[in-house]
């Protein structure tokens, strides 16, 4: 990084198109899963985890931009949603929630952020988790969370979010957690 980060909403930015191609790198960079089968399936990932959020849930999204003289790229990204993921069809597709419904209830907004490598470790995700509860607490909502593996290096992170309420659950055999944060 080397000019001056600024963080956007995303819906405010006037050429968010032109960003596609670094939130694609960011989100495919960031994930664990690094395979796909074909075209197809690598589409539906995209989509399942930053997709319906950018096309439904623009206006939570917000994103750190790295400018320098003559080019601004953006390094990172939260996005998410205020509706309850164990309560709303919009999230059928991802069988955990329903068993999570009386966790999520007092933790219905959740969010997914990843960081540029070169971003990470500078604080920038976590004003990216502020702008996210932020929008939350505005909204009236009691709380947020996020859901990773229960050893992912993230959980650190996640903490320093002051995402502490911790419910540890198995999914098809992958230890996974729920970090929540009261708002």
């Amino acid at each position: 990084m080397t000019g001056t980060i600024g963080l956007h909403r995303w819906t405010d930015l006037a050429t968010r198109e032109r960003f596609n191609d670094d939130l694609d790198r960011i989100f495919f960079e960031s994930s664990l899963t690094k395979t796909f089968a074909d075209d197809a399936v690598r589409s539906a990932f995209r989509e399942r985890w930053l997709g319906r959020f950018l096309l439904d849930d623009a206006r939570l999204a917000h994103v750190a931009l790295d400018t320098d003289v003559g080019n601004t790229r953006l390094i990172g990204y939260v996005v998410g949603s205020h509706d309850d993921p164990a309560r709303s069809t919009r999230f059928n597709d991802i069988g955990y929630f329903a068993g999570l419904a009386d966790v999520t209830a007092r933790f219905p907004a959740h969010l997914h952020i990843n960081m540029a490598p070169e971003a990470r470790g500078q604080g920038i995700g976590q004003r990216l988790v502020e702008r996210f509860a932020a929008d939350a607490a505005v909204a009236g909502l009691p709380g947020l969370h996020v859901v990773t593996g229960a050893t992912s290096r993230n959980v650190a992170f996640y903490r320093r979010c002051g995402l502490v309420h911790e419910h540890l659950f198995d999914w098809h055999s992958s230890p996974l957690v729920l970090l929540g944060r009261s708002l």
